[in-house]
């Protein structure tokens, strides 16, 4: 994602601490295991200088468009702040803010960049499987014109909190088998500017000829799911006869006990475009592997 552009990374961040002597380690930590709870990060993002929650991992690119940052956090510790940016973004809206990460060293804060104006580009979610217990993390990227050393902010560092896991999901398409899902891989949301109206001029309604909008246009990568073999019947079928028609469909991540949705992620107009048979299984236990394009999506927070 990032070839070609100059990387700055957090522990460029880290000898400037050092120079300060007051040397932390900031690498990221491993996952905790389900049972535990996420140990305290030692980066915190910040909105409009309001602590949002932990960062797990950043990274800052520079070019000469500008600075984009990328930050990996755990949804569980995220506050309400975050899905209040997050939603109007996949509405198709651009809600520019000030994006701050602030470094602590032995619970105070030591040192911070921001970008101030950021828009949100991209948000991916995770690889899912049934048999895998993993932290469930969310990648975003952010870019602005400009990024700058700024004065830390304070907040209490979080203490952690239960993380969600990569095997607590449910999909469930319109009208088609997805009891069994076994997988889910990754997907990314993408979300680009569109071009703005012309000084004195405002924006038509979609589909006139001269159509101008405002705000970004949003885009996901496809949805791809592993279903049992026994499943795979009816997909085949949808792509045979049908492979036109669309149905909706949604993503959710579970609580532990999977009776609850921490979040929904809702799929509009999807339309298959591939099933395979894995062939390093077969029988009962047998997989197959269904493409779907994806038309419109959305957030439906906690």
């Amino acid at each position: 994602m990032f070839g070609g552009l100059r990387m700055r990374t957090f522990s460029l961040l880290a000898a400037l601490l050092a120079a300060a002597a007051s040397v932390v380690a900031f690498a990221s930590h491993d996952a905790s295991a389900a049972e535990t709870r996420a140990p305290t990060s030692r980066w915190h993002l910040f909105l409009d200088g309001t602590p949002i929650g932990p960062i797990e991992q950043s990274a800052t690119n520079l070019s000469a468009k500008g600075a984009e940052q990328m930050i990996v956090v755990s949804p569980a510790a995220m506050s309400a702040g975050f899905w209040s940016w997050l939603t109007p973004a996949f509405a198709g809206q651009d809600p520019k803010r000030t994006v701050t990460v602030v470094g602590f060293a032995d619970a105070r804060p030591a040192i911070a960049s921001q970008l101030p104006s950021a828009s949100l580009r991209t948000f991916a979610l995770p690889a899912l499987e049934a048999n895998n217990r993993s932290p469930v993390t969310f990648s975003l990227t952010t870019n602005a014109a400009t990024i700058q050393q700024t004065t830390p902010l304070d907040a209490r560092l979080s203490s952690g909190s239960r993380p969600w896991l990569t095997s607590d999901y449910r999909v469930e398409i319109d009208g088609m088998p997805t009891s069994r899902v076994a997988s889910v891989s990754p997907i990314t949301i993408s979300f680009a500017s569109r071009p703005q109206p012309p000084a004195g001029v405002h924006p038509v309604a979609v589909g006139s000829p001269k159509t101008v909008t405002k705000g970004t246009s949003v885009t996901s990568s496809p949805l791809v799911i592993k279903v049992a073999s026994a499943d795979a019947p009816a997909f085949q079928q949808w792509l045979a006869s049908a492979a036109t028609t669309k149905r909706s469909g949604s993503l959710k991540f579970l609580t532990q006990d999977l009776r609850e949705p921490h979040l929904t992620v809702s799929f509009k107009a999807l339309t298959i475009t591939k099933v395979s048979s894995d062939t390093a299984s077969q029988g009962p236990a047998g997989r197959a592997t269904v493409e779907m394009n994806v038309e419109g999506i959305a957030l439906s927070p906690p």
